[in-house]
């Protein structure tokens, strides 16, 4: 019985401990959704404001209108979808062909495939500028 409430404390802990973070992670997200709704002379008050009186949508309504926001939307759209649709297609592929495909030279391409996934971002961030 001890073994099963050790088993319950910790695992009440770990929802605690993960809880706690959740809300750190969310903060700057609320804060953001906060800072928007407000006007502009609340937005620099000290002590800070949580919660936005009177709440307004002038911020969205600028950022909509003040430049062709849906045709910026559309173009990114348009790349994201042929980006998301190439990448499904061609790593479908080659996952299908590293796995249940024999052929040689196919465990040499996988180990390739593995290393150059283990390089870190700042490796080649200044190469891709």
């Amino acid at each position: 019985m001890r073994k099963k409430n050790r088993e319950a404390l910790n695992q009440l802990l770990s929802y605690l401990l993960l809880s706690g973070v959740a809300i750190l992670f969310l903060f700057p997200f609320i804060w953001m959704t906060s800072t928007s709704l407000k006007m502009d002379t609340q937005i620099f008050v000290y002590p800070p404001e949580w919660i936005p009186n009177p709440i307004t949508l002038t911020h969205y309504k600028e950022a909509l209108t003040s430049f062709s926001f849906l045709t910026y939307f559309g173009n990114t759209l348009f790349y994201v979808v042929g980006c998301v649709i190439g990448i499904v297609l061609s790593c479908s592929l080659v996952a299908y062909s590293l796995s249940c495909i024999e052929w040689p030279g196919k465990e040499a391409l996988f180990y390739v495939t593995i290393a150059t996934l283990m390089i870190p971002y700042m490796a080649t961030m200044i190469p891709l500028l």
